[in-house]
């Protein structure tokens, strides 16, 4: 059978992660007794949003790889390339939430549903000042309590990450802090020919308790065959750490390594490859940054509004339509939003080929 292009199947991974993600925040707000602990591992997996997150970073150290090592000689251009890409579409998204979403609605949905997240995903006050503050700096560079590298080092800086005006947005600040390790990875390189193992295998301990694990083995995965081999050892080094020394997996987190191995295992199965290549799963990949950025602020703007005005209806009823709302204008505004990224795509790639800025 004719094998996928790897653009398609990589794309339609993005939409089913991208789905997982839209279905944790929805179920959150309008049906919370879906995300509680409570609810069995297998029908949370469906929706594991947090999973999802963590396969997109290690998506993009494997796409990134191949893109730097064809600019390396370049790498200021690249990590503005990507500044540059996030920039618009991001910031336009935080305007769309800095708009739609009302406290006050959100604290009477909230109340109305009995969802905590709802009610305490509260934005901060909506000054102009506040909007440019988390449009830019927050977004894309510093990101937000609990989430942050700067968490340890300058903790007074971030913001709590539900005072956001999109608080999804916390990966972005992360992607560009990633795109640099990636890009330092590749610089390795082109050293001699120890300088790349050692320095993967030092950067795959030190971000083990971080995000940054993915970014290293989508790298990793990217470079070649010896580069597999090498991931491979390193994992199972740490697995053996945690049978010495079971205290430890939370220094050794789960679900960075689960995550590291549905890619890895994609990577190696054409039948997967041949079913998240199919046109549904292509479409929904193409569309699934712009409707990563929206779906926060219509679920939690339009989508709260009318659970509180469907509630003389019923509680079920301004459940449906309160989701069925946010969701549906997710769609519809996602393929505008969609131009606005094509276009910010255009500028990043045209900035890594024309801007020479040095290492």
């Amino acid at each position: 059978m004719r094998g996928v292009d790897r653009q398609q199947y990589l794309e339609g991974l993005r939409g089913l992660a991208c789905l997982q993600v839209v279905l944790l925040h929805g179920f959150g707000a309008f049906l919370p007794a879906l995300v509680g602990p409570e609810v069995p591992a297998l029908l949370r997996l469906l929706y594991d949003g947090d999973f999802a997150v963590l396969l997109f970073f290690v998506l993009s150290g494997h796409v990134l790889t191949p893109a730097f090592l064809r600019g390396i000689d370049r790498p200021g251009a690249l990590l503005l390339g990507r500044v540059v890409r996030f920039l618009l579409p991001a910031s336009l998204s935080c305007v769309v939430g800095w708009l739609i979403i009302d406290p006050a609605m959100l604290a009477d949905a909230g109340a109305l549903l009995g969802s905590d997240w709802l009610t305490q995903n509260q934005p901060v006050q909506r000054s102009l000042a506040a909007l440019a503050r988390d449009a830019g700096l927050n977004v894309l560079v510093l990101g937000y309590q609990g989430l942050s590298v700067l968490d340890r080092i300058a903790p007074g800086l971030l913001w709590p990450d539900g005072a956001a005006f999109n608080p999804p947005l916390w990966t972005l600040s992360v992607e560009l802090q990633g795109s640099a390790l990636v890009l330092l990875l590749c610089r390795l390189r082109g050293l001699t020919a120890w300088v790349w193992p050692a320095g993967t295998v030092l950067l795959l301990v030190l971000t083990a308790r971080t995000s940054f694990l993915g970014f290293i083995a989508g790298h990793v995965l990217a470079v070649h065959r010896p580069g597999l081999r090498l991931l491979s050892a390193t994992l199972a080094a740490m697995a053996g750490v945690l049978v010495v020394d079971p205290g430890l997996v939370d220094a050794l987190p789960g679900r960075e390594l689960a995550a590291i191995g549905v890619f890895t295992a994609l990577l190696a199965s054409p039948r997967l490859q041949r079913w998240l290549g199919g046109p549904l799963l292509g479409r929904l990949g193409a569309l699934s940054f712009p409707i990563y950025l929206l779906h926060w602020p219509m679920l939690f703007g339009p989508g709260a509004a009318a659970a509180v005005a469907l509630a003389p209806l019923g509680t079920g009823v301004a459940v449906a339509g309160g989701l069925a709302c946010g969701l549906v204008l997710t769609a519809l505004c996602a393929g505008q939003l969609r131009r606005i990224d094509l276009l910010a795509l255009a500028w990043s790639r045209r900035v890594q080929r024309r801007v020479a800025l040095p290492a």
